[in-house]
């Protein structure tokens, strides 16, 4: 009888020689290949997933087959003949071959070999849940496909005679390049999407294909130099349109066209994208469904309010509409009172209703904003540390500091510039982190600083997601303060084109006409925009504007003229702060050099935490090298 080391030496033989290993290495790589294959096509012609599973079943009880016929069968230049008995062999180790127990260790040998097959199909492809495009995580009990993951597929080409066919290719790869850029989005390649490109294959089914839970479609039209492309956002997962709209253009450089219209199909697509990203995120921080549908009825009322407010200037409806977000909020807060989101939310809607102005404001409501401070409080006492709610915080503290019956500014500038610095240190994405960072180093004075901070708010949001106002306004302001008047009107510009009733926007572009005019045309440009600020913010006889109109006529030689509005705002009420300030400019450009310098000082009298601003301000650049001025705006000094 052998031993047991021979008779395991006698069995592997026996299986190398007649090519067992070999037949049942060659038929896993087949089968393995057969079922990616079978994966990857059957979604193409809209078959169900158990059809996968079936052919792995097949596959796996195929495999003790295989082996038997591997065993039995040789394939020889003959054909398939019956493999013949060794010889030549120990008579023991042939007596073993042939016993009863041979037989039962090569059974048992087949069997082990089938259940790892087994095994392995069922991670793979037989356990629930296995059988899924590529980066598809688990939510809410089922599939999700990541919103994240996006493919573009190639654009329609409707023109006649199919003319435009080069620029619907060209804005496909130009988007798919441009989007590609934007990190926290996986963007299929171009290679990846071409072979679907003719296929006429529901979004859902090729969205599983792509692995994808986004996809970019769209068409182009037109003839000559009108050009007209259509845009949409479909989820991957519905095969529900998330965003559609028309990009016009018109001009003979195609060229140019293309990337103008790419450009704002970027910035339309990628805040589409956004908005669904922060949508699951949202939802994922809270662990109750009421709260959640509380929280977002209170969001969509924000939208409409913000169309009120900014696309159709109805301040008052626009007020109400955020005070029954509010409510919302304070129910979803009391739902789930561990979700910090909607006490960081009641905080910006208070701070958002405390900056629409009235006809007794020129500043935000203090009430209103440390209401919004309470909120960010209650927040980071349930999550210390909490980005956003130190965004919040430190925003409130910079309008605080701004306002000018804050008497301890140094102190909020202090406590705001930590609370900014330490969200966006914690979250770089913190965008109006950025945004109110800009604002407080620009009113202190740090013009280059507050425009590095500036930028970073830009890279944070490229497509201007988040803050898209706040944004363009501050980097319109920061541009001004450096001086640079012609990058600074770029950005109003492009802010009163997306916000047209916006008042910031002609109101920022009245300051640059009120340290710039040049030309007599400039005076009716200031009292059109004059007009719009007044109209916006219900102020009517807004003193502050009407004095930078005063200074516009004094640039172009109308002092008269400029006299008669400064003499008009005078009769209107006592001086405000401000005022001062304001009128300082007319009489700087009505040559009145020693009043300006007296309504200055005056001015810091009140406001000193405004000398590092007003040493820097370019309106007063004519002054920098006068005593009396470098006395007023050193830190200190009345």
């Amino acid at each position: 009888m052998l031993p047991h080391l021979q008779r395991l030496n006698v069995l592997l033989a026996e299986l190398k020689r007649r090519q067992v290993f070999r037949a049942a290495a060659v038929y896993a790589m087949a089968a393995w290949a057969v079922i990616e294959v079978t994966a990857t096509l059957l979604p193409l012609f809209f078959l169900p997933e158990w059809m996968v599973r079936a052919v792995a079943v097949i596959m796996v009880l195929g495999f003790p087959v295989v082996l038997a016929l591997a065993w039995a069968f040789d394939l020889t230049s003959e054909g398939v003949q019956r493999t013949v008995d060794a010889t030549g062999v120990a008579p023991a180790a042939e007596q073993f071959v042939h016993s009863l127990k041979f037989r039962a260790t090569l059974a048992l040998l087949v069997a082990v070999f089938t259940a790892g097959a087994g095994w392995v199909s069922w991670q793979v492809w037989l356990k629930p849940g296995a059988i899924r495009a590529p980066d598809v995580r688990e939510a809410g009990g089922g599939a999700v496909l990541n919103p994240a993951d996006v493919a573009v597929l190639y654009f329609d080409d409707f023109s006649q005679g199919g003319e435009l066919a080069y620029l619907a290719n060209g804005v496909t790869e130009a988007l798919i390049h441009e989007l590609s850029q934007v990190e926290p989005l996986r963007v299929v390649s171009r290679n990846g999407v071409k072979p679907y490109r003719d296929l006429a294959i529901p979004v859902d089914s090729l969205a599983r294909v792509l692995g994808v839970g986004s996809l970019v479609e769209g068409s182009v039209e037109g003839s000559g130099d009108r050009i007209s492309v259509t845009v949409q956002l479909i989820n991957g997962q519905t095969g529900m349109h998330l965003f559609s709209d028309v990009i016009g253009g018109q001009g003979e450089d195609v060229l140019a066209l293309r990337d103008t219209i790419v450009q704002k199909a970027v910035r339309l697509v990628g805040q589409a994208l956004g908005r669904e990203l922060q949508f699951q995120r949202a939802q994922a921080e809270s662990n109750d469904a009421g709260a959640w549908e509380l929280f977002q009825r209170a969001q969509h009322l924000i939208e409409d309010a913000d169309t009120l407010l900014w696309a159709r200037g109805d301040t008052i409806s626009g007020r109400r509409t955020l005070l029954r977000a509010d409510s919302l909020y304070a129910l979803a807060s009391e739902e789930d009172s561990r979700w910090t989101q909607p006490l960081v939310a009641r905080g910006w809607n208070a701070r958002t209703r405390a900056g629409l102005f009235s006809a007794g404001q020129s500043t935000r409501n203090r009430e209103l904003l440390e209401h919004g401070l309470d909120m960010a409080e209650a927040a980071l006492g349930q999550d210390p540390g909490s980005p956003e709610a130190l965004e919040l915080r430190g925003s409130l503290r910079v309008d605080l500091f701004r306002g000018e019956d804050v008497g301890e500014g140094a102190d909020l500038a202090r406590l705001a510039e930590e609370d900014l610095r330490a969200a966006t240190a914690s979250d770089p994405a913190r965008v109006f982190a950025h945004v109110s960072l800009a604002d407080l180093l620009r009113l202190q004075g740090h013009f280059q600083e507050a425009s590095i901070a500036a930028q970073h708010a830009l890279d944070a949001d490229p497509f201007l997601i988040n803050a898209e106002r706040e944004i363009l306004f501050i980097l319109s302001q920061v541009w001004l303060d450096l001086g640079d008047l012609e990058r600074a009107n770029q950005w109003i510009d492009e802010g009163r084109i997306r916000f047209p009733v916006e008042p910031s926007f002609p109101a920022a572009k009245l300051v640059i006409l009120a340290g710039s005019a040049g030309v007599v045309e400039a005076v009716d440009t200031a009292y059109v925009l004059l007009h719009e600020v007044e109209e916006a913010f219900n102020l009517p006889q807004w003193p502050l504007g009407r004095l930078q109109v005063a200074a516009v006529l004094a640039q172009v030689g109308m002092p008269d003229s400029a006299q008669v509005l400064v003499d008009q705002v005078s009769a209107s009420g006592p001086p405000g702060t401000w005022t001062r300030y304001f009128e300082a400019n007319v009489r700087l450009h009505l040559g009145q050099e020693d009043q300006a310098l007296d309504l200055l000082e005056r001015f810091l009298s009140e406001l000193p935490q405004r000398r590092p601003y007003i040493a820097q301000d370019w309106w007063w650049e004519s002054l920098r090298s006068h005593p009396r001025f470098q006395a007023m705006v050193t830190t200190g000094s009345g």
